[in-house]
């Protein structure tokens, strides 16, 4: 059987999207890898312990530009849809206060129990530092919020409401999770294989209630949590505050 190679019009939203979320998170993976140019250049010009701090928030700053404000500013000059369209609305519905009890007590527990596994232990707190002060806590937890809120602007904003429009409900779910799972290869398989069941619950969400505000909630507490979990079990690595040679 043939098929026409002829564009259609009406496949601009979709295909943009994945594009964007293809390049994104190339231009992303140069940045992210320890061997990158960039790493080894503020290693040579900062020192180990200050180059590597400034290593990962510039990479968390990259994926603010190249998974939030780049697709953003092209979709919206490129297509007709809005913010509420990709699910960027400020509504309240009861149903949100159950997910945030439910999600809460759900990362609590499970973040408490595998951030002190060696493995988990081994890649986080991501910031190497030996001693944190309040300013490391500070740049960290900021620069972790933006970048969710770009990722998932991205993921369940983005590219799930434009391939429900493009391929219906659950073909958008399946490539959400697919597309999510691929990601975090790079971060080891126990990450890669666990966002499945997780990228599934956030999709369900963000479909339910119509914003992305729920997944963002998920991915921000679920960050915290284990950086706090990972400072208080981390052996080698500690929480000083307000001391001044933190």
């Amino acid at each position: 059987m043939e098929h026409s190679l002829a564009w259609q019009p009406e496949q601009l939203e979709i295909s943009l999207v994945l594009v964007l979320l293809t390049l994104g998170f190339l231009v992303f993976h140069f940045f992210y890898l320890p061997t990158s140019p960039a790493c080894q250049y503020l290693l040579r010009k900062h020192g180990a312990e200050e180059g590597h701090l400034r290593h990962i928030l510039l990479r968390r700053m990259i994926g603010v530009f190249v998974y939030g404000i780049i697709p953003a500013l092209l979709l919206f000059t490129l297509t007709p849809y809005s913010w509420a369209d990709y699910g960027v609305r400020f509504e309240w519905h009861s149903s949100m206060l159950y997910w945030i009890a439910g999600l809460s007590t759900i990362i609590f527990f499970l973040t408490k129990n595998t951030a002190k596994q060696a493995e988990s232990l081994a890649m986080y707190p991501e910031i190497r530092h030996e001693r944190w002060g309040n300013g490391t806590l500070f740049k960290s937890v900021t620069t972790w919020i933006l970048y969710f809120l770009a990722y998932e602007l991205l993921y369940r904003g983005f590219l799930l409401f434009a391939s429900v429009r493009a391929m219906g409900v659950w073909s958008a779910i399946i490539l959400n999770c697919t597309l999510y799972a691929i990601t975090h290869i790079p971060k080891g398989e126990l990450e890669a294989v666990g966002a499945i069941p997780l990228g599934f619950l956030m999709c369900i969400m963000t479909l339910q209630t119509g914003t992305i505000w729920l997944a963002l909630f998920a991915h921000v507490a679920l960050s915290m949590t284990n950086l706090y979990f990972s400072l208080k079990y981390h052996p080698q690595i500690f929480y000083v505050g307000n001391e001044t040679n933190a």
